[in-house]
């Protein structure tokens, strides 16, 4: 009798953890496929911010390119008077110095944006393997419950054929075939175990 409480808490038990583990295991699938969401997000805005950075260097190249370029002189040559080159040049000094000022701004958002993106997916790579490693607890924590429950019944098998030899003077192959009972009843209970 305490044998075969012992062996149906056993069973309760291994019942318990396959259901957590299977709860654990749509866990661990659900932030698999977030894991993969993200990484997907990630990837599109690194995309976009590389399209941005390459039109603000196109820009920035084309409005230099520009203004290196003055209107043509009086001989027809590309270039400016000597008159209004110094006024000309300390424009284009504040330009230039307006132009890096907002290009060290963008990339310091950018930088930012790339800086959060990067923890977030690095916190979610954590909580990932955190999960895998309690799933594989769990598992373990089954095995266990399962092995003590095999023992259990291979114990009460041989303590009933041990009484059973006392009582009626059976001889001793006829435990052996008791031990094989026991082992056939084992392995229905894996292969109940393995549909279930």
């Amino acid at each position: 009798p305490s044998q075969t409480r012992r062996f149906r808490r056993s069973r309760a038990t291994i019942s318990h953890l396959q259901e957590e583990i299977a709860k654990l295991g749509s866990e661990l699938d659900a932030l698999k496929s977030t894991e993969d969401i993200e990484r997907e997000e990630f990837l599109r805005q690194m995309l976009e911010m590389n399209a941005r950075i390459r039109q603000f260097q196109q820009k920035a190249s084309a409005e230099l390119a520009e203004r290196c370029s003055g209107p043509p002189s009086a001989d027809g040559k590309q270039g400016k008077s000597a008159e209004g080159q110094n006024v000309s040049d300390m424009n284009e000094t504040m330009d230039s110095e307006g132009m890096l000022t907002d290009s060290a701004d963008q990339m310091n958002k950018m930088n930012a944006e790339v800086h959060v993106l990067e923890e977030e997916y690095q916190k979610d790579l954590l909580e990932l393997e955190k999960l895998s490693q309690d799933c594989l607890v769990l598992q373990l924590r089954h095995e266990l419950a399962d092995v003590r429950a095999k023992r259990a019944l291979m114990e009460a098998v041989m303590k009933e054929t041990k009484k059973l030899q006392e009582i009626g003077g059976y001889p001793f192959h006829l435990s052996r075939n008791h031990f094989v009972c026991a082992t056939i009843i084992i392995c229905f209970l894996d292969s109940t175990q393995a549909r279930g």
